[in-house]
Order: structure tokens, then sequence, then C-alpha cells
């Protein structure tokens, strides 16, 4: 009993292993269209590095667009971006709720935001100095962080 057991183990285990993990590609097909409208909006004249897609059996399907100037962009199963980070440069406007924008204007006003993350309770914002911020959903002052 102990063996079948223990190979039932094993069985389930390798075929856990075998499903689930990650493909690389550089084709935008293999994503959901609302990630592939948000690259063309917001990135369309970048080049992509590479696309990550990571499937875990216990976790939901995500995927990572890396483009050649270093930009990364998070998605995650439906196509909605979770994290845009551009490195040392701004992040698009747009995609930043319109109090945030206005609180890092008002209160750094020779700063920007390089990189920008959903969270379950809100945002997370990197200004270009290093300073993290976070915000609530509707995009008010949280604290320093």
């Amino acid at each position: 009993m102990k063996k079948t057991v223990t190979l039932f183990a094993f069985l389930l285990y390798t075929t856990v292993v075998v499903f689930a993990g990650k493909i690389f590609t550089k084709d935008v097909i293999h994503l959901p269209q609302t990630a592939q409208t948000f690259i063309s909006t917001y990135f369309g004249d970048l080049k992509i590095q590479k696309i990550e897609i990571e499937d875990e059996i216990f976790e939901s399907k995500t995927f990572e667009v890396d483009f050649t100037n270093g930009y990364e962009v998070k998605f995650d199963k439906n196509g909605e971006w979770y994290k845009v980070d551009c490195k040392r440069d701004a992040v698009p406007s747009a995609i930043v709720l319109e109090d945030i924008m206005n609180y890092v204007k008002e209160n750094f006003e020779q700063d920007y935001i390089t990189e920008i993350e959903k969270e379950r309770n809100g945002f997370e914002v990197e200004l270009q100095s290093d300073i993290t911020i976070k915000f609530n959903k509707q995009g008010e002052f949280k604290k320093y962080d």
C-alpha cells in the first residue's frame, strides 16, 4: 500500500510539473486581446524582446512582456496590466489615475513616475528619484514606502 501511495504521489507531481511552466515567444498573438491593445496603444513603437507566458497549476496565468529598451509590462490572465516598469523613463501618464498624477505633480515637481503596480488595496508607484509611494484604489495617498 505504501508503494502504491508513493507511486501515485510521484505520478501526480510529475504531471503537475509537465503541465506547469513557462513559454517564451515574441509574437503578441499569444497575448489576450486587451494586452495586445494596451501594447499597441502605449508601446507600439517599441520592439519586443520576449514575451513570457507563465501558467502555473495553482496560480493564475500571467504574461510578461520585455522590450528591447528594458521596459517591462506584466498582465494578468485577462490581459489587464498590473505592472508597468519604464526603468528611468516616465510611464505613460494615460495609464495613471488622475489623482495619483496630481499628487506627484504637486509634491514632486521635478519628478515623474517610472514604475506603477496595481496591488490588492491600491497602487504602488516608484518615482525617478527612487521614492516609493502607495495609494488606495481611488488614487488617494496612503503612505511612503
